[in-house]
């Protein structure tokens, strides 16, 4: 009887031992992205890059309890972790031409700031708002913030119990930062394609209004009409106001 209780005692220790080590959903989702890569997962983007992720994002701590498996049952979502595993993930690298960690002094080389705005995990999904600033040169080429909602994973959350909650946070997380992912370089191609055709920028920095000669007779005009379009190219739906918001996509 007292073997049996040993046994049942030595159970309850490693269930409640594997519980609380599995539910730091970021402790293995450099793993969870690695089996689920997919190449050609997003454009590619001809610009190597540095990145910044800001402290406070860095520091993010959220807890989660489905109340499924009961209230006192809590998964911790720290999205500065996941953020870092999902740029370095193979799916992101490969789309840049380089995309390392950024240098804190002043660079000339571009950079991507990225400030979590807000994260949830509610309604069976997750619901990511990311702010990301692209610098280059000192000069600030857009400020967008980045509204996204993850697939539903109600059914996971019900049915699969323990394990199944941590793989749907996870996957919730995952398509709503890939949503994130494709608009952002989707408005990095948009600038790159203006610098291309010579609306802006020139070879020693790519997003940099060009610098023209004092000597040519219509440099006055040529400015003008430089920062004009650049303006414009600025406040086209919002899209590169610093002050723009995008709605949930679904």
């Amino acid at each position: 009887m007292k073997f049996a209780c040993l046994i049942m005692m030595t159970l309850a220790v490693i269930v409640t031992s594997s519980c609380s080590t599995g539910n730091i959903i970021a402790r293995d989702y450099d793993r969870y992205l690695k089996n689920n890569e997919r190449s050609g997962l997003f454009q590619k983007v001809n610009l190597a890059v540095e990145y910044e992720i800001d402290n406070s994002t860095v520091k993010h701590n959220y807890s989660y309890s489905p109340g499924t498996v009961g209230y006192d049952s809590a998964w911790v979502i720290e999205f500065g972790k996941i953020l870092q595993h999902t740029i370095n993930s193979q799916d992101v690298q490969e789309a840049f031409l380089k995309l390392t960690t950024g240098n804190k002094e002043k660079s000339k080389n571009s950079i991507l700031r990225f400030k979590m705005i807000g994260y949830e995990f509610r309604d069976h999904r997750a619901f990511v708002s990311l702010n990301v600033s692209l610098m280059s040169c000192e000069n600030l080429v857009f400020d967008n913030t980045y509204n996204a909602k993850g697939r539903g994973q109600g059914g996971k959350i019900f049915l699969a119990g323990t394990f199944g909650i941590k793989n749907a946070v996870q996957q919730s997380t995952k398509s709503a930062l890939d949503k994130i992912f494709h608009n952002l370089i989707s408005d990095i191609n948009t600038k790159l394609a203006d610098v291309k055709s010579g609306q802006i920028g020139n070879n020693n920095c790519p997003f940099e209004l060009p610098k023209l000669s004092e000597t040519t007779a219509a440099a006055g005009i040529q400015v003008a009409a430089w920062s004009t379009q650049f303006q414009h190219l600025s406040n086209v739906q919002g899209r590169y106001s610093p002050d723009s918001r995008r709605s949930w996509r679904g």
